[in-house]
This record gives structure tokens, sequence and C-alpha cells, in this order.
């Protein structure tokens, strides 16, 4: 019997102190089930406060720092028990504005 599979897209703008959509609709579930559960975290050691909006469900939207780096955590569970798990990393650099020290 196979596994389910985590994985995640994302929309929006990956910038800087911006929002961006996280979707696990691309996950997979094991032979013969469906997806049951979709639970999403930041890893520890992230920098610069991001936040998600939600922690359960399929999609959930995270606030970028203004720079920083991060990992978010994506565990999906299937009708069969199975369960899977995707870090996705993200490094957030502020731009270079010239003049700006």
């Amino acid at each position: 019997m196979a596994r389910p599979a985590a994985a995640a897209t994302t929309s929006g703008s990956v910038a800087p102190g911006q929002s961006v959509t996280l979707d696990a609709a691309i996950s997979s579930a094991g032979t013969g089930a469906t997806l049951a559960s979709a639970s999403w975290s930041i890893r520890p050691g992230a920098t610069g406060n991001p936040t998600l909006t939600a922690t359960t469900g399929t999609t959930t939207s995270l606030q970028l720092p203004t720079s920083g780096s991060l990992a978010v955590q994506l565990v999906v569970t299937d009708t069969n028990g199975g369960s899977d798990t995707a870090v996705i990393p993200l490094l957030v650099v502020a731009p270079n504005v010239a003049g700006q020290t």
C-alpha cells in the first residue's frame, strides 16, 4: 500500500513583508485512501516573526518577515492513517536600495 505524499505550492509574491498563500492540494493520499487532514507549522529557528493564518486545512496564508529565513512544515494524513511531511524552506531578503545604509 502506497503512503501519502505531502507537497505544496505557493501563490502570491514571495517578497519581504508580503503575504503568500500555501496550498497543499497537490498532496496525494495513499492507495485506496483520500486525504483526511493537513497541518502547517513554522519550524523552530525562524527569524523575523513570520505568522500563519491557519494551522489546519489544505491552504493557509503566511505573513513573511521583512528579512530572515524560515521553514514551513506541512504534515498530511490520509484515511488509511498514513502520513507524510514536507518542509518548505524560505529565505526573505530585503531589497538593496541605492543610497540606503
